[in-house]
């Protein structure tokens, strides 16, 4: 069994669309399928850690900060723009983000897909 294979062993992941979706290539190992990014929920399967992030996109993990394993988001829904001014928010840990990684820079400055 592959890495892959075995990072998605036991997981449960939901395949329907959410909005805007185009993709019909390659594997879907995230709800949502379109090209910009979306707010995501993810629960690693190891170490039962549970995070939520405004930087999540089709078809990529964000890594576990508790145990490294690469979570793919259960739940994925637009991002609403309240029009009201942004709060501080807590940095994007971008060593910890595929798309990051697949860019080579800020995943939150992108709209296409890779």
């Amino acid at each position: 069994m592959d890495s892959l294979s075995s990072s998605l062993a036991g997981l449960s992941i939901r395949t329907e669309k959410k909005y805007g979706s185009k993709s019909d290539q390659g594997p879907k190992l995230t709800p949502y399928q379109g090209k910009h990014k979306c707010f995501g929920e993810f629960k690693c399967q190891q170490c039962h850690k549970f995070w939520a992030s405004p930087h999540s996109w089709a078809n990529c993990y964000q890594e576990c900060k508790g145990c490294s394993s690469k979570v793919y988001p259960f739940k994925q829904t637009k991002l609403e723009h309240s029009g009201e001014e942004r709060k501080t928010l807590k940095p994007h840990p971008m060593e910890l983000c595929q798309k990051y990684q697949q860019l080579g820079r800020a995943c939150w400055k992108s709209r296409a897909r890779f």
